[in-house]
């Protein structure tokens, strides 16, 4: 390979790595656009409907009453070998 050819070799793989870098700029500056866009217009506009809840008294009634929140004990959940085989000693009571 003579010196032209190299050096000609040389430039356009300078001139190919500047257009990946200018546009890698354009695109992180349209993504930090659409970011502070985003933020700005969600902060002037917040949604509408929210409803406001106080947590000291939520637990006392509606949807995240104790009653609704399936805490309710089932004997059969509530004994550790329920199910296992009779004949199993797993449990930590005494095999019967």
């Amino acid at each position: 390979m003579t010196d032209q050819s190299a050096e000609a070799s040389e430039r356009r793989i300078l001139g190919t790595e500047l257009l990946w870098a200018f546009g890698v700029g354009v695109l992180i500056a349209a993504i930090l656009g659409i970011v502070v866009f985003t933020a700005l217009t969600r902060g002037i506009n917040p949604p509408s409907n929210v409803e406001r809840i106080d947590p000291k008294t939520l637990h006392l009634s509606g949807e995240f009453a104790e009653q609704n929140l399936g805490t309710t004990v089932d004997s059969a959940a509530a004994s550790p070998c329920a199910s296992s085989p009779r004949n199993s000693c797993s449990c930590a009571s005494p095999c019967v």
